[in-house]
């Protein structure tokens, strides 16, 4: 195979850098081959190393995902997918949050609020957001300002500020912040959750040998690193839903 180092690089929330750990670790014990993550790494480390085809193994956004995967800018090939702790299968969702002070319990009461988003380029901060809005049958403004925070922590952070009202979060991130940070029960509610996606996917580098692919993820779906359920087999094709839900976002306006 190959005697060098891989990487396994995770472009996801802070969350999931304890299980990225674990799992280097058993996917290194399975296969044989020497799987390092960097668990200090910051963002821009991470997005370097997605720009210059580092990363080997690859767990981010299925948005992100599929649209390099359309663009060439990311040579690999989508192997599994996660099962979250509490799921029975390879899915996540939104949680809509508001403060609780403006006494809303539903997303048709947020109508004309302020809303923290994380990126514009992210599936459960932004994009899912603006599909669950077409669902309703809502495509006109909707939102009377949006702000970018950068992260779905920031964007919990700028509703407990009082700088924001609404936000989309991550259902893995919101249940993580829910248990460290008690001001989040005591000041923030569930407003509405959006379907269910498929959960961001693994991704294996197309420029490592085919034995090497193939080893990496056999090793992936062996592993149960705490926080995770499972990790499952999972194609491109599974995450067609995203590619859909994308066009759907595009025809909503805040």
């Amino acid at each position: 195979m190959t005697g060098r180092p891989l990487n396994l690089v995770t472009y996801l929330g802070a969350s999931t850098t304890p299980i990225a750990s674990e799992l280097s670790a058993a996917v290194s014990a399975v296969s044989g081959l020497d799987v390092r993550f960097d668990a200090d790494a910051d963002w821009e480390t991470r997005r370097a190393a997605l720009e210059r085809g580092d990363a080997h193994i690859l767990w981010a956004c299925g948005l992100l995902t599929v649209e390099r995967l359309a663009a060439g800018t990311l040579d690999a090939e989508i192997v599994a997918a996660p099962v979250f702790a509490g799921e029975h299968e390879p899915v996540y969702r939104s949680v809509i949050v508001a403060r609780r002070t403006l006494g809303v319990t539903s997303l048709e009461g947020l109508a004309g609020s302020r809303l923290a988003i994380n990126e514009t380029s992210s599936w459960s901060g932004h994009h899912a957001l603006r599909a669950h809005l077409a669902a309703l049958g809502r495509s006109g403004p909707f939102f009377v300002s949006v702000t970018t925070t950068g992260g779905h922590d920031a964007s919990v952070d700028a509703l407990l500020e009082g700088s924001a009202d609404v936000a989309a979060i991550d259902h893995t991130i919101w249940d993580d912040r829910r248990s460290r940070d008690r001001r989040v029960d005591d000041e923030l509610v569930v407003a509405d959750r959006t379907r269910d996606w498929p959960a961001p996917p693994f991704s294996v580098s197309r420029a490592l040998p085919p034995e090497v692919r193939d080893a990496l993820a056999v090793a992936l779906v062996g592993a149960r690193p705490r926080g995770l359920a499972a990790i499952v087999p999972a194609t491109s094709a599974e995450y067609d839903p995203i590619r859909e839900g994308r066009a759907v976002s595009e025809a909503v306006g805040w």
